[in-house]
């Protein structure tokens, strides 16, 4: 949410969609990319499944987050002493009008977000309005994180309705928050980056040790002598890799190499025979074997994009979460400065528009 309109007689604020929308997108479009790639020819390799899980997510949620996003527009006149928010969306859309005199303050509430059992819960917050009666109502139904502009935006409200009804100074509760929030930040980077970097690490191990096959295994001329499909059984099923053997004159001698593809994988049947049936015993092939061990080599010299999963995915998840704790970060300094109430989250907040007996405006 931040400031659009600031002047003598109005002070708007919105909360745009495209934020939202545009991390939709890139979850989509990386999860659509990495459930094709996986669909395409390699379902049955090591570990695939994961990747299957991990894509589906990233697109249901990134579809998901693309439709349903909507925008929040509070509007607060001065001459009428009105507050208006008015929801845009596609579920529920809508606005509630209140009047200055049934709120009190503007306020941060808190509640704390826990992703999964093993995590520390962590602070989240949103606006709200006190009303008179001691509800609370809500300005958007999303909490988030992001101290710094929802506390700019409370203050910025504060300073042009005078409302101060909480007091101004920090009480020991919002210091508390504030520490927790910080702390909340270097743990989730503590504890997320390390994870992280073992799938980039171990993505980026198996990539280069391809290129560096692909740059450095030696070409020969050699002839086909036996074709064969193995398969093997595992959690996942069974699958199929081509097996082919070929002769080559090293030092004057007859070497037998085995090996296809660039890196060992394994996959669907109809993947390991297509590959086989590119060669017939009897074949002049330019196979590429290694310098130390003349008996290993490959034929199909195709790097493999599938390594690259391991490192695409955890990175963008990285730069997300470096935004999101500079942010929080840069919004703690914020929220101690200009003293914006924070609340707990509690059973008295209600739903716009039901306890707090919002005043419809007249047309025109």
């Amino acid at each position: 949410m931040q400031i659009t309109i600031h002047d003598d007689t109005r002070l708007v604020l919105h909360q745009g969609p495209w934020g939202l929308r545009a991390f939709g997108a890139m979850f989509a479009a990386l999860g659509s990319v990495i459930l094709w790639y996986i669909t395409h020819g390699h379902l049955g390799e090591h570990n695939a499944w994961v990747a299957v899980v991990v894509g589906g997510m990233f697109a249901l949620a990134g579809l998901a987050m693309a439709v349903l996003a909507g925008d929040v527009l509070c509007t607060f006149d001065r001459g009428a002493h009105t507050a208006t928010i008015q929801h845009r969306r596609l579920i529920q859309p809508g606005s509630e009008t209140y009047n200055w005199s049934d709120i009190s303050d503007a306020a941060l509430e808190k509640s704390m977000m826990q992703t999964n059992q093993n995590s520390a819960p962590t602070p989240v917050y949103r606006p709200v309005f006190l009303m008179t009666n001691g509800t609370r109502v809500p300005w958007t139904t999303i909490s988030t994180g992001d101290l710094k502009r929802q506390g700019n935006c409370v203050a910025a409200v504060r300073a042009f309705t005078g409302w101060h009804a909480l007091a101004d100074g920090p009480r020991a509760a919002d210091t508390a928050a504030i520490q927790r929030a910080a702390a909340g930040v270097r743990v989730a980077r503590m504890l997320m980056f390390p994870f992280l970097a073992i799938f980039i690490v171990v993505g980026a191990s198996m990539y280069i040790s391809q290129v560096k096959r692909y740059v450095s295994w030696q070409p020969v001329r050699a002839r086909i002598v036996s074709m064969d499909v193995a398969s093997s059984s595992g959690d996942n099923g069974t699958v199929y890799r081509p097996v082919i053997s070929y002769a080559y004159q090293h030092d004057s001698e007859t070497v037998i190499a085995t090996g296809t593809t660039i890196i060992n994988i394994s996959s669907s049947y109809s993947w390991a025979d297509k590959i086989r049936q590119r060669y017939r015993v009897g074949d002049s092939v330019t196979a590429y074997i290694n310098p130390v061990s003349p008996s290993e080599g490959y034929l199909t010299r195709e790097l493999s994009w599938f390594p690259l999963v391991f490192v695409v995915g955890p990175l963008v998840m990285g730069l997300i979460v470096a935004f999101a704790g500079k942010n929080g970060q840069q919004g703690l300094t914020l929220i101690a400065a200009d003293h914006v109430p924070i609340l707990d989250a509690g059973a008295t907040t209600v739903s716009a528009g039901m306890s707090a007996q919002p005043t419809a405006l007249a047309a025109g």
